[in-house]
């Protein structure tokens, strides 16, 4: 089987690192999985550090929003 999770971030440069270790360790059990982590205009290194977190880690593919589009928004002009 194959998963993929789709993980908006706005601002969250203390949060990455454990949010992605943590959805990895999960998504470990289910086989072939991808992580794609859409920063939302962070201002802040979130961007940064998931750039960072990809370089290492190849099931990461990170997005970057055009502008923030907040919670609940529709993603239709995201890029």
């Amino acid at each position: 089987m194959e998963v993929s999770v789709i993980i908006p971030m706005y601002n969250e440069e203390d949060n990455v690192f454990i949010t992605l270790n943590e959805v990895k360790k999960v998504l470990k059990t289910c086989g072939n999985y991808q992580i794609i982590a859409v920063d939302d205009g962070s201002s802040d290194r979130t961007l940064e550090l998931l750039e960072e977190y990809a370089r290492e880690n190849p099931e990461l593919v990170v997005l970057e929003a055009s502008s923030e589009h907040g919670d609940g928004k529709s993603p239709q002009n995201w890029f």
